[in-house]
């Protein structure tokens, strides 16, 4: 089994701004270690570069959304009419950043 020397793991660890113990660069060697020999694995099967990223892993055989449809916008007197609080033909919401 390879080993990752720890120069590239404090490399790793700085771009995900992570701060690693010795131990935990001990502890995670041989987890990357076999990490890369599966990479370089993988990297060997035949037309590798022609397999098709996979998005999510399990089929779905129905769509969860709906065809769009168009049809009239509702009129603006008729969406404010709902609205609690209303300003110059607005929905006035209450402020969310400090």
């Amino acid at each position: 089994m390879s080993t990752i020397d720890k120069t590239k793991f404090e490399k790793l660890a700085a771009s995900l701004k992570l701060a690693l113990s010795e131990e935990e660069y001990t502890l995670l060697n041989p987890s990357f270690s076999r990490l890369e020999i599966q990479k370089e694995i993988i990297d060997e099967l035949p037309e590798i570069e022609n397999a098709e990223p996979m998005i999510f892993p399990f089929v779905c055989s129905s769509p969860s959304l709906r065809e769009d449809e168009p049809s009239t916008p509702l009129e603006v007197e008729e969406v404010l009419s709902n609205a609690k609080d209303v300003e110059e033909n607005q929905i006035k919401l209450p402020k969310v950043v400090g």
